[in-house]
């Protein structure tokens, strides 16, 4: 199943390389700084949904299961236990 997951990221990204990005060139340092947050949720949002339709045959097959909220688990999990990390002081 990760090798699927890999196969199917590496094509996205190879394909979103070879893309033009002639956008808005930054013009003041909030928007630059929105444009670079929503670019990073908008790329771990891409990847999970990626990977979890990349990895969906292959999981009903042998589990007879699909996951329902793996996408929003996977945005929000990760900032959650950083978040609980950082509060106990391990930062």
């Amino acid at each position: 199943m990760s090798f699927a997951a890999v196969v199917a990221l590496v094509a996205l990204y190879e394909w979103l390389s070879e893309r033009k990005r002639d956008g808005l060139r930054e013009v003041n340092p909030y928007w630059a700084a929105l444009q670079r947050g929503l670019g990073l949720f908008a790329g771990a949002a891409l990847t999970t949904l990626v990977a979890s339709i990349a990895i969906a045959s292959f999981a009903l097959y042998h589990f007879h299961r699909m996951t329902h909220y793996g996408l929003i688990a996977n945005l929000l999990g990760p900032r959650l236990v950083s978040l609980v990390d950082n509060a106990n002081g391990r930062a």
